[in-house]
């Protein structure tokens, strides 16, 4: 059942005419999803969905037990693997899965193996109860652990070990990069597996000391089953989440209808939501309404931890993460580089995936040095 709607007709009545208010001016705009365009009519995009598509893609789950103890698989995506080449790791954020590297990876894969990773409550990886499980369950912490246990499985089952390993990660993914060094106990019970990555890349990653959270990630933690119901009787929730396509998109042209689908699919389905909203309301310490600056710059100081480069790539556009948080990590990670896109947004490897392409092999080859930002005084626990 993908909704458990209470018989409250009067309640249900009222939440459809919230609803509808609500969405009543985009009502009235209309055809947003009708501006959607699909990724067989964009050429760049067509053709690295075709390589993506060729290649073997072999898809594994692997159990891990995080800080909670709750059970859950996480699925590893295994693309055009030689195992004599470089191994390249993505990890996508928040409201999202691995599908969103497709278009990258299909560069990629024809020179590196590809190893796409889906957090626990995305794509084909388990979806845990957080109303069913231990409070810690979708914390940073525990997905960091998670991430590192299906890494460290996958590379021990390897009959050879990669001749190198670059992370590759996007916005909240990031932050979980940043988590598996700077965090000792996390370092030190997955050593081996830390030991292995040589440099990281990181797409908008989420600098943990945010102080306030972007409108739409605020109702997107609050959305409750009956909005997200009556918005899709009434065609309102196509509407309103192709809007936000096309409002993220620095250009409109490559706003995509599958990406819309997706969203909607992950919005509709009960325990994608749940997991998403999770994730959400925990990514941050609070204390009450409000960030919990103690624990924060405890967080913030193990940024110095991170001991190897990365390159951090930012949209100047970006309006869910500033850039301004961009030259922030810069400054605090001990060798990273940043590179700016003056035509970027939060989804800059989604939108642009060839420029973004050529940022990584630029990267991976030595050639791209970006800009270093000189070093941040850093907080004291």
């Amino acid at each position: 059942m993908m909704f458990e709607l209470p018989y409250q007709p009067m309640s249900l009545i009222r939440s459809m005419l919230l609803v509808l208010v609500a969405f009543l001016p985009l009502g009235c705009a209309g055809g947003s999803y009708s501006r959607l365009v699909r990724e067989s009519n964009v050429s760049t995009l067509a053709s690295l969905r075709e390589s993506y598509a060729g290649v073997a893609n072999h898809t594994s789950l692997i159990p891990t037990s995080g800080v909670s103890g709750a059970p859950a698989r996480v699925a590893l995506h295994e693309i055009g693997a030689r195992g004599d080449r470089e191994l390249l790791v993505f990890v996508h954020g928040v409201f999202s899965d691995h599908r969103m590297w497709r278009f990258l990876a299909g560069d990629l894969v024809r020179d590196y193996d590809v190893l796409l990773i889906d957090l626990p409550g995305c794509g084909e990886s388990d979806r845990i109860d957080p109303d069913k499980a231990p409070d810690s369950t979708y914390t940073p912490a525990d997905l960091t652990r998670r991430l590192l246990e299906a890494l460290q499985t996958y590379l021990r089952a390897r009959p050879t070990p990669p001749p190198a390993m670059t992370v590759i990660a996007h916005s909240y993914g990031g932050a979980l990069v940043i988590r598996a060094y700077g965090d000792p106990l996390i370092r030190k019970d997955f050593s081996d597996t830390i030991a292995r990555i040589d440099r990281m890349i990181l797409f908008a990653p989420l600098d943990i000391a945010v102080e306030k959270a972007h409108p739409i990630l605020i109702e997107l933690s609050r959305l409750s089953g009956v909005r997200v119901w009556s918005a899709l009787q009434t065609g309102l929730l196509k509407e309103r989440v192709a809007a936000a396509m096309l409002e993220s998109s620095f250009h409109p042209h490559r706003a995509l209808r599958e990406e819309a689908d997706a969203k909607m699919k992950m919005l509709t389905d009960w325990s994608t939501r749940r997991a998403m909203q999770a994730t959400l309301n925990r990514a941050v310490p609070t204390k009450g309404d409000r960030p919990d600056w103690e624990r924060i710059d405890r967080i913030v100081a193990s940024y110095a931890q991170v001991d190897r480069p990365a390159l951090i790539v930012w949209g100047v556009h970006d309006e869910v993460l500033p850039v301004s948080m961009g030259y922030k990590l810069t400054a605090q990670l001990p060798q990273a580089r940043l590179i700016t896109i003056p035509d970027g947004m939060h989804s800059f490897p989604l939108e642009q995936p060839d420029v973004a392409a050529r940022i990584v092999r630029a990267f991976l080859t030595g050639q791209a040095e970006g800009v270093r930002v000189p070093p941040a005084e850093m907080p004291t626990p």
